[in-house]
């Protein structure tokens, strides 16, 4: 019924928020809409306030369903309502069967949901217009007598349906394989056979067909027969052909509604097997997954979060999630609960902390939603991820970046200490070789050298740490060297530890340098004796290792491959975990004033490092620290130990040009050369040495080159005189150590290399090779 220029629509839905969102679409095209929650409702407003000009309705509904509202409606208890266009829109039933049974019911249009409201709109507008898709059904007339089957075929074709005629057995056999039927009119009595004989085949072939008998035997056993048979029903002659119309419309809506059943029955079996599915998702989910009402009392637990909060199910579902919640997050807990309870779904996952039930904090990556039920919010879901190692990777990559950036600061501040100690060391030990022991200037100078040294030492272990040590690549028995190191410390260490070692079965040769190595094991030797004031165990184990993908994931700075672990594990007081981070960082110390420069574990940790290895501690307070190396594993044999004796400084004679931005490594260099006998020409940095030598440099033995210099650097400063000179002889000389840009000049034509400080003996060594000296039969100082 029109309303003034507005049509009338009756939307029927029980889910209230579908019912407003379809009102709302349709009063957007300027219809009147009335909504029903229901069948009953819907019939009973029609009732009341008269026939609308279009029906939308759900087929899922409680009490009399969408399929039952539309036969309804094309019943004759309802005749009011017989042409009311309907459209059925379906939430939880699509494809070609349902739409052709709810068309088969009386619907005119079928619309699957989700859509677009557009397709609505269209949908709606067609039947307003009366473009209705008619019911079409092809019927199949089996008729020997040719009045009577015309009769019939006129009749059923007003009404729409698509007729087939035959006359005899075999021809509708071959319309029936042809054109498969969905209505057969049967006379009972044909020329070559008798009808009962094709109903029993149609309906082998063809279950869902609706069969009726024609026939002029009044015999109440031959209706009973029809109906043994499955006819679904029987039509005596004469009869009106509108009659055997309604007959059939009849027993195809009965046939539509068992048709409903089945499809009910396997939408049943799909909601209980995907119920099932989600059964299992919930549970065997490796997130944590959990609801509750909207008093924020638990009504879904998985296994997960039992796992993670230490609560069974039964316990969490008496609780209230503010009770897992830890205090400061609270806030944030209650402002999400409120977003969903307005029915709003979180976009941003939130990051929030439990206290489990043993009291220990989980960081959790949460996200949330509300639960509807009858169009209204009833409760939260949500889904969270246990985020504990993820921090730890992230707190494992600041630590690295920030001991990288604590390297690069002590390499900086180790490379201008040893240019500071260059002069130092090098006047100091030119003093001692101009006086004579026991005098006041030869013990000021030996007290120097001494300081000079420990400083050196101190300055090549910031070196280390900055994983800029030089080292040499051998194999290395990792069993032998610890080894060595026990014997050590069982002549020095309290009595009162006890000293154990488990060494593995197989050969554990590592790659790497032998001293550096012994030097690693040393100082975690002696850093475990310091943590044990009262005595306790110092063990040494190793083992060969393969570190795969998973292990190298969950520890930074790790990589795939096979190692040789050594592990120091000692029994003392442990080390807080607050600190834990902080161990391996240069003067970082938690010894007393005077007791630790705080360099030992930084040393061990660059050396590590600079071998391609891997070092973890894992200590609690109180319950002693191991400290776990990983070093690469070698293939080849370790090599027998060669004695090495001590040099002295050698005399020579020639040019030699210093290039070193320092003056004061430039002057002491000079001292010594010239101590040595050589003539010494000097050069502050790179492009005035260049200058020189393209003037003088016919003059010039041999050339000491500084790498880091402004102007021109070493490296620089070699190439370019290199290309002036190819077969030019220098020696490279710099505060930081032999390093892969220092390789490189060596491997590119360089003599020699120079560490700084370097003493008189070292420096007349490398002189001596690059000017091919032979050491046997030359003076000496």
């Amino acid at each position: 019924m029109t309303t003034g220029e507005r049509p009338t629509a009756v939307v029927v839905n029980d889910d209230l928020s579908q019912l407003l969102l379809t009102s709302k679409l349709l009063e957007k095209d300027g219809l009147h809409v009335r909504p029903c929650r229901g069948a009953e409702e819907a019939l009973a407003v029609m009732c009341e306030q008269g026939p609308p000009d279009v029906i939308v309705t759900d087929l899922y509904m409680p009490g009399v369903d969408g399929w039952r509202f539309c036969r309804l409606l094309r019943s004759p208890e309802y005749t009011a309502f017989n042409r009311i266009p309907i459209l059925v829109v379906s939430w939880t039933f699509s494809g070609a069967d349902a739409e052709q049974i709810a068309a088969n019911l009386g619907a005119n249009a079928f619309l699957s949901a989700p859509y677009e409201p557009s397709e609505l709109r269209a949908s709606v507008q067609a039947l307003l217009e009366g473009r209705r898709p008619q019911l079409s059904m092809r019927t199949l007339i089996v008729e020997d007598s040719p009045m009577q089957s015309k009769i019939l075929s006129r009749a059923f074709a007003a009404h729409g349906y698509t007729v087939f005629t035959a006359s005899t057995g075999e021809e509708a056999r071959r319309l029936f394989r042809d054109h498969s039927p969905q209505i057969a009119i049967l006379d009972y009595h044909l020329p070559d056979i008798t009808a009962d004989r094709l109903l029993e085949e149609f309906k082998q072939a063809a279950v869902r067909m609706v069969a009726i008998m024609i026939t002029a035997n009044p015999s109440p056993e031959l209706a009973l027969q029809f109906m043994r048979m499955g006819a679904d029903g029987h039509v005596r002659k004469p009869f009106d052909p509108e009659h055997l119309i309604d007959l059939c419309e009849k027993a195809w809506r009965e046939r539509s509604l068992l048709a409903v059943e089945d499809l009910l029955e396997e939408r049943t079996r799909q909601l209980r097997e995907r119920e099932r599915q989600y059964a299992q998702l919930f549970e065997n989910a490796n997130d944590v997954i959990y609801t509750h009402d909207l008093s924020g009392r638990f009504t879904a637990f998985n296994r997960m979060a039992e796992q993670i909060t230490g609560y069974t199910r039964s316990e969490a579902l008496t609780m209230h999630v503010a009770q897992v919640i830890a205090p400061e997050y609270l806030g944030l807990h209650h402002e999400i609960t409120a977003q969903n309870v307005r029915g709003e779904i979180s976009r941003d996952v939130c990051e929030l902390e439990i206290v489990t039930r043993g009291g220990h904090r989980v960081p959790l990556e949460v996200s949330s939603g509300p639960i509807y039920r009858n169009g209204e919010v009833v409760g939260v879901q949500g889904i969270a991820r246990d985020v504990s190692e993820q921090k730890r990777l992230e707190a494992q990559l600041r630590q690295a970046q920030k001991m990288e950036a604590i390297g690069t600061l002590a390499g900086g501040v180790a490379h201008d200490f040893n240019n500071l100690l260059t002069p130092i060391l090098g006047y100091s030990r030119l003093l001692k070789l101009r006086g004579q022991p026991g005098e006041d200037v030869y013990q000021a100078a030996q007290v120097i050298e001494g300081a000079g040294e420990r400083c050196a030492q101190l300055a090549n272990r910031l070196l280390g740490f900055a994983r800029g040590g030089k080292h040499q690549e051998m194999p290395v028995d990792l069993h032998t060297a610890a080894r060595e190191v026990v014997d050590l410390l069982s002549r020095t260490i309290d009595k009162r530890i006890t000293i154990t070692q488990r060494l593995c079965v197989e050969q554990a040769v590592a790659l790497g340098d032998p001293s550096q190595i012994q030097q690693v094991i040393l100082n975690l030797a002696v850093n475990a004796r310091d943590a044990m004031p009262h005595g306790g165990n110092l063990h040494f184990e190793t083992d060969v290792v393969t570190l795969d993908n998973d292990y190298c994931r969950r520890n930074l700075g790790a990589t795939v491959g096979d190692y040789v672990m050594l592990s120091v594990t000692d029994t003392g007081m442990g080390i807080p975990q607050e600190i834990q981070g902080r161990v391996f960082e240069p003067f970082f110390t938690t010894k007393e004033p005077g007791k630790g420069s705080g360099m030992g574990l930084a040393m061990v940790y660059g050396i590590v490092k600079n071998h391609g290895g891997t070092i973890r501690v894992y200590s609690e307070e109180g319950s002693g620290t191991s400290f776990k190396v990983y070093w690469p594993l070698a293939t080849g044999v370790v090599p027998a130990p060669v004695s090495v004796e001590p040099t002295q400084p050698i005399l020579g004679h020639g040019r030699i040009l210093v290039v070193d931005d320092e003056e004061v490594v430039r002057t002491s260099s000079a001292e010594l050369l010239r101590h040595m006998g050589y003539e010494v020409v000097t050069a502050s940095d790179g492009q005035e040495a260049v200058d020189y030598y393209r003037q003088f440099g016919r003059q010039i033995d041999l050339i000491i080159i500084d790498m880091v210099m402004p102007r021109l650097s070493g490296a620089d400063c070699f190439r370019a005189l290199k290309a002036f000179e190819p077969n030019v002889k220098a020696i490279l000389t710099t505060g930081f150590s032999l390093n892969e840009v220092a390789q490189q000049l060596l491997d590119e034509g360089m003599v020699g290399f120079l560490q700084k400080p370097y003493l008189i003996n070292e420096l007349s060594e490398v002189i001596a090779k690059a000017l091919h000296h032979q050491d046997e039969g030359e003076d000496v100082v």
